[in-house]
């Protein structure tokens, strides 16, 4: 190996016209000059450091790592093009849960409106908004509670 790093050092002092004194073997050029010593050809590669040096055949080639990754890479677009209409459904499935809960609230309020008078109704707006606003704050028993006073108290109202 020493023989062939001389031999390159004279072909590029001979070439830059520099004394081979100054010329330096880079990194790249070693290895080329270690591959062609030890005999190392496709398919196999070097391992260790210094005189510890192994030859292994490589275990992958890389036409069949490039098969795998391009395969991965695919699988990988499917599902997140999956994952983004999953996501998609379940936005327009919330949309939908909200509109048609407003549609509803909004047709038994106008029904409220056309069969009772505006007094009782502005009274019956403002305990729902009582109990909507009870529900956020209060537990599930006590908003029940509440709500069954309430409606005693309608029903009182009413008669």
């Amino acid at each position: 190996m020493k023989a062939a790093m001389a031999m390159y050092i004279q072909q590029e002092s001979a070439s830059s016209s520099n004394p081979s004194e100054q010329i330096s073997v880079s990194d790249v050029h070693q290895l080329g000059i270690m591959t062609k010593e030890l005999g190392i050809g496709s398919g196999k590669r070097i391992r260790g450091l210094g005189s510890n040096l192994l030859v292994e055949t490589s275990s992958r080639s890389t036409s069949r790592y490039s098969k795998t990754s391009m395969i991965e890479d695919e699988r990988y677009n499917k599902l997140s093009e999956t994952v983004e209409k999953l996501c998609d459904i379940v936005k327009h499935c919330k949309l939908g849960l909200t509109t048609d809960l407003g549609r509803s609230v909004n047709a038994t309020v106008s029904t409220m409106v056309r069969d009772l008078g505006s007094d009782l109704i502005l009274l019956i707006l403002i305990l729902i908004l009582i109990l909507m606003i009870l529900q956020l704050i209060i537990t599930y028993k006590v908003v029940v509670m509440v709500c069954i006073m309430v409606l005693k108290i309608l029903v009182m109202v009413i008669r």
